[in-house]
């Protein structure tokens, strides 16, 4: 049974394992989100592949990506997580932001000999424009692409979305790593290259796995070094009714606000 992706509804998310009967929610989210934001974080994705672009242009060259770039990057993955943000008027500023940070990469880089649709495309202003933009970074707009390099692509691309989330934690803390760091550019970059074939992209997958392993390592040292070794505690496990909020077990720095 084929999945929804290629049927031309108002929306496509398979991004978590609520979707709708195991196969991708096309009207509305089962978590709540709308076409609007599902379609708004496409065009987000689809702008940091074009950042990313210009940043590994720049890397080649010699240069040193700005780490405002790379927390903006890593931001975007985070916001695109399953219900991180719903906000409209964030995913809009988002964009915009997008769009001054590639401009001046673009400065930076010149013309690249590969220039890509996601680097050389230009946002518009207003959201009702981005909208109408937005089908051309759904994941079929090229209908004609091979499905294993389309389902390593998105495969990479939700490796990054996990990684984003740890890393993004370990720097409200202020722990990145430089490894994981240059490895958003390289990953987002292959991920608009038509020249890498399956083998590449399944060693660039292992590659994302690996770096899973190292932002988990560099959250755990900043945790540590922020609170301190966990230690055993006796704790309540009654059921009670709610409210209540869920706070996850990386969301150290969250949880001490909440508690603040």
């Amino acid at each position: 049974m084929s999945n929804n992706m290629d049927l031309g509804y108002e929306m496509f998310c398979y991004r978590c394992e609520q979707t709708a009967n195991g196969k991708g929610c096309t009207k509305l989210g089962v978590c709540g989100k709308t076409p609007e934001i599902a379609n708004l974080q496409d065009l987000l994705i689809f702008q940091i592949k074009g950042i990313s672009c210009y940043g590994k242009a720049l890397a080649e060259d010699g240069q040193d990506i700005d780490k405002s770039v790379i927390s903006f990057i890593e931001n975007v993955l985070f916001t695109t997580l399953t219900n991180v943000n719903f906000d409209v008027k964030v995913h809009v500023e988002l964009l915009r932001e997008s769009q001054k940070i590639k401009e001046n990469l673009r400065d930076m880089a010149g013309e690249m000999k590969n220039h890509t649709a996601h680097a050389s495309y230009n946002l518009p202003e207003t959201k009702t424009e981005m909208l109408k933009d937005a089908p051309m970074a759904g994941i079929m707009y090229d209908k004609s692409l091979d499905p294993d390099i389309r389902s390593l692509r998105q495969t990479i691309l939700y490796g990054l979305k996990g990684i984003s989330a740890y890393g993004h934690q370990a720097r409200v803390l202020g722990y990145y790593s430089n490894q994981v760091d240059d490895f958003y550019i390289q990953a987002l970059e292959a991920l608009t290259d038509d020249n890498l074939t399956v083998e590449e992209l399944i060693r660039m997958t292992m590659r994302t796995g690996e770096m899973a392993i190292e932002i988990m390592k560099k959250l755990d040292e900043a945790n540590t070094a922020v609170y301190g070794n966990p230690t055993l505690h006796k704790v309540n496990t009654h059921m009670k009714k709610g409210p209540f909020i869920i706070v996850s077990g990386h969301d150290l720095r969250d949880l001490e606000m909440l508690l603040e």
